[in-house]
């Protein structure tokens, strides 16, 4: 998520949209007060840099001090290196945790009106939604990448309907991301981007907000975290059913189909 106050516009995370990457686009266009929470662990390591707001949130926070100096002892005690990237990245979403909620890189429509109104009236907020069936499996790839026993597919959608229990905690919130963009089952965003075609609606955006957003030369941060699939692989006549319900609102609003 970033609040851009030099060039007045809110760039809200959706999951798996390639927020990461349009995130490290963004970042050589900070101004000294802009929020930038997330990314941040991919933005330092390929060059980008940490403006005035990121340094204070990192290492002059009160409300962040402990569980940094805890982090520090324990890189030490251990004689481990500090991951420099992670724990800035770490520590800017702690100082954002009880103001944003659980997920504070990327904060529900409803969460940042509250936060920043002002900047939500007068800034232009835009952000990217991607075929719900195909989120889907990119979801859970990214979220069941580091099991030790990695469940099923069919598991992972029966766990974010609650139909199973998650004794893990891999589910994500928001479980979709329809709450970044939507109050009351309405879209409050100026402007959504397709994830399908990215470079076009990017094309437009920059216009509007005065700022060369190209990622054609950007890594593209997460996607080496997963193989090109098939969607065969992974969808049967009751995964179809549980993602059509997991995902209505965008179904409906949007238009969105099996296969994609």
């Amino acid at each position: 998520m970033i609040i851009s106050h030099k060039h007045k516009f809110i760039f809200l995370h959706s999951r798996k949209c390639a927020g990461s990457t349009i995130q490290l686009a963004l970042n050589k266009y900070l101004g000294p007060n802009d929020i930038q929470i997330g990314s941040w662990s991919e933005t330092i390591k390929e060059g980008g840099k940490m403006n005035k707001r990121a340094i204070v949130d990192t290492f002059f926070s009160p409300s962040i001090w402990l569980s940094s100096f805890k982090e520090i002892t324990s890189s030490l005690l251990h004689r481990r290196g500090l991951n420099y990237p992670e724990f800035v990245n770490a520590s800017i979403k702690r100082r954002y945790h009880k103001l944003l909620g659980s997920n504070p890189a990327c904060p529900t429509a409803d969460i940042m009106m509250s936060f920043d109104n002002f900047a939500w009236k007068n800034y232009f907020k835009f952000a990217f939604v991607r075929n719900p069936y195909d989120y889907e499996i990119s979801d859970y790839l990214w979220r069941t990448k580091n099991m030790s026993k990695k469940i099923e597919f069919k598991e992972f959608l029966k766990r974010k309907l609650k139909i199973s229990r998650d004794p893990e905690g891999i589910v994500p919130f928001p479980l979709t991301n329809w709450p970044i963009y939507s109050c009351e089952n309405k879209i409050v965003l100026d402007y959504l981007g397709t994830f399908e075609k990215i470079e076009d609606h990017l094309l437009i955006i920059s216009k509007r907000i005065g700022i060369p957003i190209i990622i054609d030369n950007l890594p593209k941060v997460k996607s080496s975290n997963r193989k090109q699939y098939d969607s065969n692989d992974f969808y049967d006549d009751e995964n179809i059913k549980m993602v059509s319900s997991l995902h209505k609102q965008e179904i409906d609003y949007f238009g969105y189909d099996y296969p994609f």
